[in-house]
């Protein structure tokens, strides 16, 4: 029986999508710089695709970054995207933060042994608190 519901995109062939959705519980608060959210690790080898950000309400009175990094074991960190200002975007709608542009596809591949996070940084004092701040990471599985 055919699968006439999947139907992958050209370059998207041999691949499965898969989501990750975590909940970044708070942003930086007065006085603290940074704030470090895990994704996890992944069980497989996949390609990272797309990473949105979402919120019922988004930080106000200071500005705040967020960026997704790869940890790879005995490397440094890896920025897969910059860090991108997320207070101010429209809150109910996920806003797409694209990756460097200059990624090659081996840093683009998260390896089992890999971790994906979520950095949020803060400049200035945080008037009005974030909620239901989501990141959001598609990933192209590819065994």
């Amino acid at each position: 029986m055919s699968n006439n519901v999947f139907a992958p995109k050209p370059g998207r062939f041999g691949t499965a999508p898969t989501f990750v959705n975590v909940a970044m519980t708070t942003v930086p608060a007065s006085g603290v710089t940074t704030l470090t959210t895990a994704v996890g690790a992944m069980p497989t080898t996949s390609v990272i695709s797309k990473f949105n950000v979402s919120a019922i309400t988004y930080p106000a009175g200071a500005t705040v970054n967020a960026k997704l990094v790869k940890s790879r074991s005995g490397e440094s960190d890896l920025d897969l995207t910059a860090a991108t200002v997320i207070n101010g975007l429209t809150a109910g709608v996920g806003t797409s933060i694209p990756l460097v542009a200059t990624l090659t596809d081996v840093q683009k591949t998260i390896l089992p042994t890999d971790t994906l996070k979520v950095v949020t940084s803060g400049t200035g004092t945080v008037t009005t608190a974030s909620v239901g701040l989501m990141a959001n990471v598609e990933l192209m599985v590819t065994e």
